[in-house]
């Protein structure tokens, strides 16, 4: 019944793929996780960084499923304007943690690169990483990630000595 619990389990059901599940299943535990995060991810601001703050995480989780659903581009393009303004919010917010901004411009990145913009999506990936060390925050395991994705867009755009120095600092990464 607490917030932050039905966020935390629709992340499950999101990342519960594997293998052994059939796809059909996989789109209903999508479903699922849509269903716990929408009355969460929609609720109006209160102004109580708390509050607030499971809002914007239930926000960020539900984008990501709805991500995962996308049928098209179109569907994709709406889930990047939404993981953009998401940003903008948790930006204005300095009392949230410090780990949710570059979290969302991870999956930002993410949703540009599916879209195939990927100049956009490495300085997404880029400004995560950055974000992450200012906040103090260089060997959160997300960080990991951005270092991924600029390395596979580096690789996509033949980018091949940037690509191999985050390469470098991905294998060191701890």
């Amino acid at each position: 019944p607490k917030p932050i619990n039905q966020v935390k389990l629709a992340w499950c059901l999101m990342n519960s793929k594997a293998r052994t599940v059939p796809a059909s299943k996989y789109m209903l535990m999508l479903t699922e996780a849509h269903e716990l995060l929408e009355p969460l991810a929609t609720r109006a601001w209160v102004g109580n960084d708390k509050v607030d703050f499971i809002t914007a995480l239930a926000r960020n989780r539900l984008i990501t499923v709805q991500m995962k659903q996308a049928k098209n581009s179109f569907d994709l393009e709406d889930c990047a304007q939404k993981y953009q303004h998401l940003v903008e919010v948790i930006q204005s917010r300095p009392a949230f943690e410090g780990w949710l901004g570059p979290m969302t411009l991870v999956v930002l990145s993410a949703c540009k690169a599916d879209l195939g913009h990927y100049s956009e999506a490495l300085d997404s990936y880029i400004a995560a990483e950055q974000s992450f060390r200012n906040n103090g925050l260089g060997s959160h395991s997300e960080m990991f990630y951005a270092l991924v994705g600029q390395y596979q867009i580096l690789c996509t755009l033949d980018r091949w000595a940037e690509a191999e120095e985050v390469a470098q600092r991905a294998i060191n990464f701890q």
